[in-house]
């Protein structure tokens, strides 16, 4: 069913007619007389199409020409008198090229080009459509609103109202603004990209830990000559929208001999979540296309889970140390999961288990051999998905040495007291003799207590001596 109707009814349509008719009367009277008036003047009228060569309606150039200039100005100042919706009816006036976005239970509509009859105004006004009332209400915003503009494109986001880009009589943009549609309040957001655009297309697009907002194509004023000097564009614009917002612009992953779409405006955009890609239709590039294409952004938007932290963050490069992996969705996804660990040029993988929506767990992989003793970060993928597009950092370090290791203290002194607190301090080295700076290692240490032993050595009884020297037997 159609929410409301046309504000000009039967009476008001039957006023036009006798309005038209009337100055149609007027001036074919007037041609009338010219043409059979004492032959001055040299004006002709043309010949009618139809029928016995009587006198047409369609006047010469000049006639017509000012014909069309009072019918316009008729048709206007008629809309002026009778504005679209009634004098009790709040709607907003008709127009083009603004954006409308839903919130809530509301059309929330902003800006555009038009206006009553022919004119051709840039707006800027802010009008809000009740889906329950079916009822326009004209929102009076405070703070900064955007300059009037058109062809710009407009997204919705946790409760405000985005608008970007755009073009009106006087200026192109680049800018970004922001309404709290629940204060009312328009702010610059102070974050340009790239030139002016306008008559481009807009995807917004969920993405863990961030959506992310495409921006393709449309006309750029590359040149800075303003919209008459416009050019269409092909670049892509990515508006992340985390805790931090900020523009990017990735480059296309392809070769000279690639085929790419044409430059254009004015095309269709949507996105399919399952293959991570965004879908382009039509538009302009002075002609029509109608062409399809996909650009896959899977490295931007990311698979349906993220990575977020590491607990510890920190191991020895021989691995085999459990480690808690810290995110979100990981249980959105079947499938085997890979924990990667890579310095950019070398990496190494490990099986990992998911324990939870937020949680997977693993042991690091031994890297001694292939990344070594340095930071390093660490992604996931589970099943066929890419890996994680947020990343997170893990330290791998070279492995203590006991026999290089330093203990002192007064806890290794030889005079100790029994039943007494004492201490002492272990440095632990590497292999190459280094002190280790961070911790996460598993000591074990021996006391062993040294006892001197003394060796009595009891010297033997020496035999007696029976009078000395050799005795000869008596006989």
């Amino acid at each position: 069913a159609l929410i409301g109707a046309s504000s000009t009814g039967v009476a008001s349509s039957k006023k036009w007619r006798g309005i038209l008719q009337k100055k149609m009367g007027t001036m074919l009277s007037g041609a009338h007389s010219r043409a059979g008036g004492g032959g001055g003047g040299g004006m002709k009228l043309r010949k009618s199409m139809a029928g016995g060569g009587g006198i047409n309606s369609s006047l010469m150039a000049s006639s017509e020409e000012q014909f069309h200039e009072e019918l316009v100005a008729m048709v206007s100042q008629t809309a002026r008198e009778e504005p679209a919706g009634g004098a009790d009816v709040p709607m907003p006036a008709p127009r083009s090229n603004h954006t409308t976005c839903v919130h809530e239970n509301a059309v929330i509509l902003f800006g555009g080009h038009g206006g009553l009859g022919y004119q051709r105004r840039a707006w800027n006004d802010t009008w809000c459509l009740n889906l329950d009332t079916s009822r326009w209400q004209e929102l009076m915003c405070q703070g900064t609103p955007p300059p009037p503009r058109s062809g710009h494109q407009a997204f919705a986001k946790d409760g405000c109202i985005f608008v970007f880009g755009g073009w009106n009589h006087d200026s192109v943009f680049n800018d970004l603004f922001m309404l709290d549609v629940e204060k009312r309040d328009w702010s610059d957001v102070d974050l340009p990209w790239g030139v002016g655009r306008w008559n481009f297309s807009l995807q917004l697009v969920e993405a863990i830990p961030a959506w992310c907002v495409f921006v393709f194509g449309g006309t750029a004023d590359i040149n800075l000559e303003g919209r008459s000097g416009g050019i269409f564009d092909l670049r892509i614009g990515v508006l992340n929208l985390g805790d931090q917002y900020r523009w990017e612009e990735p480059e296309l992953q392809m070769t000279r001999t690639d085929a790419k779409p044409m430059p254009r405006e004015h095309s269709a955009i949507c996105y399919d979540a399952d293959e991570s890609r965004l879908i382009i239709f039509g538009g302009w590039a002075h002609k029509w296309l109608d062409d399809v294409w996909q650009i896959n952004v899977s490295s931007i938007v990311g698979p349906p889970y993220a990575i977020l932290k590491v607990e510890p963050p920190l191991g020895p490069v021989t691995g085999n140390m459990q480690v808690t992996i810290r995110g979100v969705g990981f249980s959105s996804t079947m499938g085997a999961v890979c924990v990667q660990f890579s310095d950019g040029t070398h990496e190494a993988s490990t099986q990992g288990s998911v324990i939870d929506d937020e949680t997977i767990q693993c042991d690091t992989p031994a890297v001694a051999n292939t990344i070594g003793p340095k930071e390093c970060m660490v992604r996931v993928q589970i099943g066929a998905r890419d890996l994680t597009t947020t990343v997170t950092k893990y330290k791998f370090f070279l492995n203590s040495i006991a026999e290089k290791s330093l203990v002192f203290g007064p806890g290794v002194l030889q005079e100790q007291q029994a039943g007494k607190l004492t201490k002492c301090i272990i440095q632990l080295r590497n292999q190459n003799g280094e002190n280790r700076k961070s911790g996460r290692d598993e000591l074990i240490v021996s006391l062993q207590q040294k006892v001197t032993v003394v060796e009595e050595v009891a010297a033997a009884a020496a035999p007696a001596d029976g009078g000395g020297g050799d005795q000869k037997a008596a006989g």
